[in-house]
Order: structure tokens, then sequence, then C-alpha cells
């Protein structure tokens, strides 16, 4: 594990970004993943999705925190065979499906209650709305890699639900959906 400062300089958005950190210049933030798995334990979803799985960090903080709860499934994609290997080894014998796909290909089985959108920057909003359908007004998404240097806030922001930006490193917002 690593200072995030490795990958991200301090800013006026976040001055102090050595506070944080994690496993690679990809992977997001551990603190972060913390906050993503106490929102998972404080919702008790019953059906989470993530999109870009990466190595697998998020899913695996996500599905202990589902298995904490004692109910709940979360279905995340990945296209990197390497990578889905690996996320599927860490989250081996957690309530994690680990799909081999794009996520535009990802169907849920039933209603979305909480979404963690971290794939490449340029997809998300259109993931988003791709996963729209499959929302509901309780549903509770997430974006990282907000903060300014990285420049697709603003397609967040055309997606017209009430946003929550929280001033990490790489940057996280949260919303609901009405």
């Amino acid at each position: 594990m690593y200072l995030e400062s490795e990958w991200t300089r301090p800013s006026d958005y976040c001055p102090s970004p050595h506070h944080w950190h994690a496993h690679d210049g990809m992977a997001t933030e551990v603190e972060v993943l913390e906050l993503v798995a106490a929102f998972v334990r404080g919702l008790q979803p019953d059906v989470v999705v993530e999109t870009g799985t990466h190595r697998g960090f998020a899913a695996e903080a996500i599905g202990r925190a589902l298995a904490a709860n004692g109910h709940g499934h979360l279905y995340t994609s990945e296209i990197s065979e390497v990578l889905h290997a690996e996320a599927s080894e860490r989250c081996a014998g957690l309530p994690v499906t680990c799909l081999l796909a794009s996520s535009f290909d990802l169907v849920p089985p039933a209603p979305i209650d909480f979404a963690w959108f971290d794939s490449d920057t340029d997809l998300r909003a259109r993931e988003f709305e791709t996963y729209l359908p499959h929302m509901h007004d309780r549903t509770v998404v997430g974006f990282h890699d907000t903060a300014p240097h990285h420049a697709y806030r603003p397609q967040l922001d055309a997606l017209g639900i009430q946003l929550l930006d929280l001033p990490t490193p790489r940057g996280v917002t949260f919303g609901r959906v009405r």
C-alpha cells in the first residue's frame, strides 16, 4: 500500500493527499473504500452494482459489508481477463459475482439499491443512464474520480440528480436517484 500522494498532488480541492492510501495509481483510495463499505452497511442494499472492478478492492470491501449485513449481492464487471481473475480470487466466498464483461452488458437481476461507478471516466455518465431504468427513488449512487483534475464532473451535473461532492484526493461524489 502506498501514500496517495504518490499519484495525486496537493491542491485547493484536497491539500493533503498524503493522508490517504491506495494499492496502486488506479485503485480507489483505501479510506474511500471504507466509506463506500459504510454506505453499504448503513443503507442495507439487496442489489449492488459496481462498474470497473479493476483488481477487486472495492468489490471486496462491498462484499464484506454485504456479508456483515447478512443479505445482498454485488454484481461487478471488468473487461480485462487478468484483472477479472485477480478480483474473482479476491472476492471468493463473498456475496459477489465478478463478471468478465463490459459494464454495458451487465443486467442486474432486480432493481439496484446502490451503485458504485469506477470504470473509465469517459463511460460513467453513460453507465449511469444505462442503469437508470434499473434504479428506484431510493437508489444511492457513488462516482469515483470526481476531483476537478479529472474533468468529467460536468457530465455528472447533466444527469439531473442531486450530488454531494467530498474532497478526497481523487474526488468522490454520492447522490440519490429521485
